[in-house]
């Protein structure tokens, strides 16, 4: 699943864009995924509310 950002993809916006599923990094703990964006000077887009929330 791509995020899709007013009719883009985000891929066609940054891209160096990837998934988490394409790193390997799917069903792993959300820290752990926090820790892989840092140590590679990431952001994540998510559209998960959550991640918003706190």
């Amino acid at each position: 699943m791509k995020i899709c950002l007013i009719g883009l993809l985000i891929v066609d916006l940054y891209f160096d864009s990837v998934h988490v599923k394409t790193l390997g990094l799917i069903n792993i703990d959300d820290v752990v995924i926090c820790e892989y964006a840092e140590i590679h000077d990431s952001v994540i887009a998510s559209t998960w509310e959550y991640y918003f929330s706190a």
